[in-house]
């Protein structure tokens, strides 16, 4: 993956200053932005269904293991649900209401 530092310079695609009329225009790569917000939604969502912890700091971080958990779902490997494993333990039946 691509650093932090590296991610933001990418969102920025032209900085445009000119002196005489002191203006200054900001052309944004939208789709970078657009691609950004859409991946924080689906890992929210994610984390909600899966019952992990939601820490939107942790988005494109390979370290974190909520992260890892959610890459790993979107590859396609099969995850545990936390809310499942929870009421196992807790001798708990989530599906009654």
């Amino acid at each position: 993956m691509k650093s932090a530092k590296t991610t933001r310079t990418a969102l920025l695609s032209n900085i445009t200053l000119k002196p005489k009329g002191k203006t200054m225009s900001i052309k944004y790569n939208r789709d970078a932005y657009r691609k950004v917000f859409d991946d924080l939604d689906d890992y929210l969502r994610f984390c909600k269904v899966f019952g992990h912890a939601y820490d939107p700091a942790a988005l494109y971080n390979t370290e974190d293991p909520n992260y890892a958990t959610y890459s790993a779902f979107k590859s396609g490997t099969r995850i545990s649900n936390n809310w499942m494993r929870d009421a196992k333990r807790n001798g708990r039946n989530i599906f009654v209401r």
